[in-house]
């Protein structure tokens, strides 16, 4: 019989498989080792896959066995709605993430001092039966604080939402990117948001 034998290394390659192709796998190695072959589904089911979880804080999985193998993240995930999936892992349909709701403050009197709490700001002209103005602060605020502003209502062209800073910081335009230290807003829907940085609100 002709010796057919051939490395690892001789051997064809191929870019797919099948759920019935076999791979060789070494049973016990550190017992009473010996060589089979295994589907390649039965491998994918008996090997634990790693899971991304948070064990550095906290992950909520109401009613959920615990993940194995898991990879330590930072920020907490918080799971409702669990859904089951193949091989009994369970994820999550529903993501919960404060980061995702921003504040909104409707205008309630001009002219309105923008503090660091404060993220969307809404001014209603036709409500408060004026121009309104709004300012955004200066001190206290942090490279990469964001405001959007917005004119709810223009009183169909009859008064503005003008919006200004404080202290040398400086507003970027929303046509050509020069900078101002006011802005007026004059038509009902008109809005922008900007990003603060360093002295600057860059439109964003």
């Amino acid at each position: 019989m002709a010796d057919n034998s051939k490395k690892v290394s001789e051997l064809p390659v191929t870019t797919n498989v099948a759920s019935t192709d076999r791979v060789l796998v070494l049973r016990d190695p550190a017992g009473s080792p010996s060589v089979r072959t295994i589907t390649v589904n039965n491998f994918i089911s008996n090997v634990a896959s790693a899971i991304v979880a948070n064990a550095a804080a906290q992950v909520n999985t109401s009613a959920a066995t615990a993940y194995t193998n898991a990879v330590a993240y930072a920020n907490s995930i918080l799971t409702s709605n669990l859904v089951n999936y193949v091989n009994t892992a369970q994820l999550a349909a529903n993501l919960t993430s404060t980061s995702l709701t921003r504040s909104l403050v409707v205008v309630p009197s001009t002219p309105f001092p923008a503090n660091s709490s404060h993220e969307v700001l809404m001014a209603d002209t036709a409500v408060l039966g004026t121009n309104v103005i709004i300012i955004l602060p200066e001190v206290s605020v942090n490279n990469g604080k964001v405001y959007t502003v917005k004119c709810r209502d223009a009183s169909g062209g009859a008064r503005k939402v003008t919006v200004m800073t404080t202290g040398s910081a400086l507003l970027e335009r929303p046509n050509n990117y020069s900078v101002t230290n006011s802005l007026d807003l004059t038509t009902t829907g008109e809005n922008y948001t900007w990003i603060y940085d360093s002295g600057y609100y860059r439109i964003i």
